[in-house]
């Protein structure tokens, strides 16, 4: 409608040229300040998101640090377990020859009683007679 018509019915005025520019600034006004905290909400949004970035990144930086640490200790645990077992073929094989040598130890000390059991066939013991001073029995 053009300015300065009336409308019908009441008969009430259009606002003219001065209010519509009043209502367009105020509607601005109102559009800015809207866009004013739009901003304001985003510039704290990004201030979020910047602390979200940095948890990440030290998260990402913790998560290498132990999947490093992770690693060096699996290696370590495999190394362990690779000497235990050597450490215990070497324990096996010490207690075969220690078993060995006790059976040969058995049978050495066997036969020396055997021996000396067998060296005193020959001798004749006398009971009641005394042992002289320089006397010499394996004579």
């Amino acid at each position: 409608m053009p300015h300065g018509k009336k409308k019908g019915g009441a008969g009430a005025q259009e606002p003219g040229p001065a209010s519509d520019s009043g209502e367009v600034l105020s509607g601005l006004m109102a559009e800015v300040t809207s866009i004013h905290i739009q901003l304001d909400a985003l510039l704290s949004l990004k201030t979020e998101l910047s602390k979200l970035a940095t948890t990440v990144r030290d998260m990402e930086e913790s998560v290498s640090f132990l999947s490093k640490r992770y690693d060096t200790v699996l290696g370590e645990l495999k190394s362990t377990q690779e000497k235990a077992v050597s450490r215990e073929a070497e324990l096996q094989s010490v207690k075969e020859m220690v078993q060995t040598q006790a059976h040969q130890l058995e049978q050495i000390l066997r036969e020396q009683n055997e021996a000396e059991q067998y060296s005193r066939e020959a001798n004749m013991e006398i009971h009641g007679l005394t042992m002289g001073v320089k006397e010499n029995l394996s004579e």
